[in-house]
């Protein structure tokens, strides 16, 4: 976690053997995700380790979240896929931090600038819609250079 905090340039390749490697200890995986958002230009590793978690209920709930802030934060095109995909077909969550279709509205939005359609808000105001994700995006921002302890389950 030390080292996820200071994220040196030369340390991406341990945090990508933990993001590749199937069966690594989950509390190693989640402290390479949150470095990842530090390092741009691979994205493609925490898409493929997202579509590879999608299955797995209990590591998508704990990994789910830090993967999709990680790619939210480094804002690059290849991730808009995933997150379009998310509208739909994302877990929806009372708590902003856990719901992936809100991640992914604010995601669409930053790279696109359009407010896209989701199973969330369907027939929703866009005025509120607007609100509320201009809301979870400052959210986002404020948490984006701190990185929390992995609760190990």
């Amino acid at each position: 976690m030390a080292l996820a905090e200071r994220h040196p340039p030369g340390a991406w390749r341990l945090f990508e053997r933990y993001l590749v490697t199937p069966g690594a200890h989950h509390a190693f995986v989640a402290a390479a995700v949150a470095a990842a958002r530090y390092y741009p230009g691979h994205s493609a590793v925490l898409i493929q380790l997202f579509e590879r978690i999608r299955g797995d209920q209990l590591l998508r709930r704990f990994l789910g979240p830090k993967i999709l802030e990680s790619l939210h934060l480094l804002g690059e095109a290849s991730s808009l896929p995933l997150f379009e995909q998310l509208l739909i077909a994302g877990h929806t969550d009372p708590d902003v931090d856990l719901c992936e279709v809100t991640r992914a509205l604010v995601a669409v939005r930053k790279l696109t600038g359009r407010l896209a359609p989701s199973a969330k808000f369907a027939a929703a105001d866009e005025g509120a819609v607007g609100r509320t994700l201009d809301d979870a995006e400052r959210r986002f921002a404020a948490a984006r250079d701190r990185i929390l302890p992995v609760v190990v389950i």
